[in-house]
């Protein structure tokens, strides 16, 4: 789906368009509109917007100076401008600054429409044409790449105090990154690997990834300051950025469409809220890792912030139990890697090879006995589930082990199925709050930013989420809505038509007329007939 904003200092021309791009859902617009160019500026520090089409002479500020100031913030929005025959100085500045096309408003809404579908094709060229992959081979150093990583995932899980850490040595590894400077912690995962893929090829497109990452971020007035591969799955960035949170997942949601286009990849994101001091980084990456693990509806191309997070504090501050949790996690890496992302087969796979492995060895097959009861024990406590484990305790006699042993994987299968009820709660909670919001809001806002920003996800996740959770799009849900207002207050014979269309958020008679008629196929007068 792409973002059209709309500018224009004349509402009824800003109107029309919306109505003429609404009847057109082949184009997959989600549509924006502003009366002026600082109207059109604070959607931009909102969320990202992909085309703006807008009057070249607006008061105050106009539609170059727009331009300009949009390009600082996202350099790949592609700009159409309505103009005038008496423009054509204008018409050049615009040209010249890179502007995909320009519209004479005396044109008819075919050129418009056909400018819009040229600025598209330039966006998808733009995603074809990087040469991220080039650019991976490059920078392919997996030596440095390792190192940086010794060196701060220990501070990042809380085995080592920023106190630890030397800007000598941080040098040395040509990590750039200042102890006094706050920043923003991103972590990426790549959601599933192909199997014909081998680890070359994995690591190649993880560092394509990073590229992709560190472009967009530098194009947004943003840096990557420093950037680690922390498994074959997880990446992590340290970014420098005076941008808001919201802002922040705007650039990954691009980073993230990138991905999966020019990589056929699906990738997750989470950041940080605002900025993390040094003291605060291993607890602010420990919960973005656990959201990350429990996620949301399909737990495919995510996009979270610790804003969407429910743990509570005491979930995050007890650092002595999740130090030891993250021993613990490290000696059965596997196992709590599948855990961590819900992959409940590849658990009983590997679980059942480990034990298989350990048949004739005792000595092994205590040590796997006790790591994976305190593996189960630490997930059960951190996701707040009720799995009884008392059957497994004490019971380290070898006649026994094997049946406990057994028992444990079946523990973890309910564990895995309890978590997955859990998923299913939490992402209904969502669409419940939404559609709350949408009834409560019929005259109002009920742009997909707005409904994103209601539960703090980003626009296109929510969109995702909500159709794969309720079998609908939000369009249609809210169509829906408006659709059941209407015929209740049409039922009302002191109401006038244009007041109905008013209460639920028409305010041009013609748009409320076009939506009946597309809803019911009959005009607004001769539906309220029909349900005398």
């Amino acid at each position: 789906m792409w973002r059209l904003l709309i500018v224009d200092d004349e509402p009824y021309i800003v109107d029309g368009l919306i109505e003429l791009f609404h009847e057109m859902p082949e184009l997959e617009l989600e549509l924006f509109k502003a009366y002026s160019a600082i109207e059109a500026m604070e959607w931009m520090n909102r969320t990202k917007i992909d085309i703006v089409l807008s009057d070249i002479r607006m008061p105050h500020t106009s539609g170059i100076e727009l331009q300009q100031a949009v390009g600082k913030q996202w350099p790949y929005c592609k700009f159409i401008f309505l103009t005038g025959y008496d423009d054509f100085d204008y018409i050049q500045a615009a040209l010249r600054s890179g502007s995909v096309d320009y519209v004479l408003k005396t044109e008819y809404d075919e050129a418009i429409v056909g400018a819009v579908e040229k600025a598209i094709e330039a966006l998808k060229e733009d995603m074809r044409s990087h040469h991220f992959m080039k650019q991976a081979r490059e920078r392919l150093n997996m030596a440095l790449s390792v190192l940086q990583k010794e060196y701060l995932l220990p501070h990042l899980e809380g085995d080592i105090t920023a106190a630890q850490l030397k800007s000598s040595q941080m040098q040395e590894l040509q990590i750039e990154l200042d102890l006094g400077t706050s920043y923003y912690l991103v972590i990426g995962r790549v959601d599933h690997w192909e199997d014909k893929l081998s680890y070359a090829d994995r690591t190649l497109l993880l560092f394509a990834v990073q590229n992709i990452a560190a472009e967009y971020f530098q194009g947004a007035a943003s840096q990557v300051c420093q950037q680690l591969l922390i498994d074959s799955r997880n990446l992590l960035w340290y970014i420098r950025s005076e941008r808001s949170g919201q802002f922040m997942m705007a650039i990954l949601e691009t980073i993230q469409n990138t991905c999966r286009e020019l990589l056929a990849l699906s990738v997750s994101f989470v950041v940080s809220s605002k900025p993390v001091e040094w003291e605060e980084m291993h607890l602010v990456y420990y919960r973005l890792r656990k959201l990350l693990g429990l996620g949301f509806g399909q737990h495919q191309e995510m996009l979270l912030t610790d804003d969407s997070s429910t743990l509570s504090s005491s979930e995050l501050t007890d650092e002595e139990k999740e130090s030891d949790v993250r021993r613990q996690l490290k000696k059965l890496a596997l196992l709590a890697d599948c855990l961590e992302n819900g992959q409940q087969q590849q658990f009983n796979q590997v679980y059942s090879e480990m034990f298989a492995l350990f048949s004739s060895n005792f000595s092994g097959k205590l040590e796997m006995y006790y790591t994976t009861c305190s593996l189960l024990l630490s997930y059960t406590n951190r996701w707040g589930l009720d799995i009884n484990l008392d059957f497994a305790l004490l019971h380290t006699r070898e006649p026994e082990l094997d049946a406990v042993m057994l028992e444990l994987q079946q523990a973890a299968n309910q564990l895995f199925e309890m978590k997955q009820t859990e998923l299913a709660e939490r992402t209904m909670g969502v669409v419940e709050k939404i559609n709350q919001y949408i009834e409560q809001q019929l005259d109002g806002d009920l742009s997909l930013t707005q409904l994103a920003e209601i539960v703090h996800l980003n626009p296109s996740y929510l969109s995702r989420l909500y159709k794969i959770s309720s079998g609908i799009s939000l369009s249609e849900y809210i169509n829906e809505v408006k659709l059941n207002k209407c015929r209740e207050l049409l039922r009302q014979p002191y109401l006038k038509i244009h007041e109905v269309g008013s209460a639920v958020g028409f305010y041009s008679p013609p748009y409320f007329t076009r939506f009946i008629k597309k809803m019911v196929n009959m005009t607004p007068q001769e539906f309220r007939d029909s349900l005398k």
